[in-house]
């Protein structure tokens, strides 16, 4: 199993735990969930090794809060989160979490993230959860396009060969199925 990903709202601290200072290591992309329901004035994105503490790895964050009000902001996913797709492949294996918002509108970001999903890379991740769908639909007037493209993603990933999805799983599974992971892809 090369690739592994979960929906759920705990996979990624259960992730983020194992991995520890390792995930320096690791190539992709990480997304913060919306810090507010009400405002979701913050929602950066950043590199595995800025999730890890490495000084002058810098986060983007996709929203601006404008006088006018809250703004996505799309450049920010078309430049800097294309190049963390990207650049991916320079690195043992992937992280991806919080992917499969309005990452998935951005044709540059489907088109990396597909490259990924069908390379030999090995990936783990965790797919945003259709709350944060529900909340980007309602502030950001994005549509049933995100939807759909939220669908298609879990749909690919549920039948792809090599690729493991797992939803809703306690703590404990996720953590055996991370463990396992690891040893298969000889990342521990």
């Amino acid at each position: 199993m090369k690739k592994l990903f979960f929906t759920g709202t705990d996979a990624s601290s259960v992730l983020f735990r194992l991995l520890g200072s390792r995930i320096a290591e690791y190539g992709g992309i990480v997304f913060e969930s919306c810090e507010s329901a009400l405002t979701c004035s913050k929602c950066c994105f950043y590199s595995p090794a800025a999730l890890a503490g490495i000084e002058g790895i810098e986060q983007w964050n996709c929203v601006q809060d404008t006088p006018n009000g809250i703004h996505w902001d799309n450049e920010q996913l078309r430049t800097n989160g294309v190049r963390l797709l990207q650049e991916a492949s320079y690195y043992p294996a992937a992280l991806l979490c919080g992917i499969g918002k309005s990452d998935l509108i951005i044709p540059q970001f489907r088109v990396e993230l597909e490259s990924i999903l069908n390379s030999d890379l090995p990936c783990l991740g965790v797919i945003a959860p259709e709350a944060d769908i529900d909340l980007m639909q309602g502030l950001f007037g994005l549509g049933e396009k995100i939807a759909l493209f939220h669908s298609n993603l879990l749909s690919q990933l549920s039948w792809a060969p090599g690729t493991k999805l797992l939803t809703n799983c306690t703590a404990e599974k996720t953590e055996a199925a991370i463990l396992e992971w690891l040893r298969l892809n000889q990342l521990n």
